[in-house]
């Protein structure tokens, strides 16, 4: 496998960190996450492939979006056009915020 401090083969942008075998080489987080079974092909005994290790904590967190969604909706029903679309900016735009944390 290539060094732990080399570039990752892939994007060449970040290090690589995870040892890749369907690459033989370490490959960055990012890319191992968005390119697994899509680029890469990935072994069925691979690490990093998603087994549902953390499927408890998003099932709670699924739980609470749809909690709020349906607490959500009937006022979203009375709203127009034009506020509908307010908030769907508005919240668009939360999210990315939130995204850049």
């Amino acid at each position: 496998m290539a060094g732990m401090s080399a570039a990752c083969p892939l994007c060449a942008q970040r290090k690589g960190r995870r040892a890749c075998p369907a690459r033989g080489a370490s490959i960055c987080s990012a890319c191992c996450g968005s390119k697994r079974r899509i680029e890469i092909d990935c072994p069925a005994d691979c690490v990093w492939l998603d087994d549902g290790a953390h499927a408890a904590g998003w099932d709670g967190r699924e739980t609470e979006r749809r909690r709020d969604a349906r607490r959500l909706g009937p006022h979203l029903q009375r709203l127009s056009r034009e506020q509908t679309d307010l908030f769907f900016v508005a919240l668009v735009g939360l999210g990315a915020l939130r995204a850049r944390r």
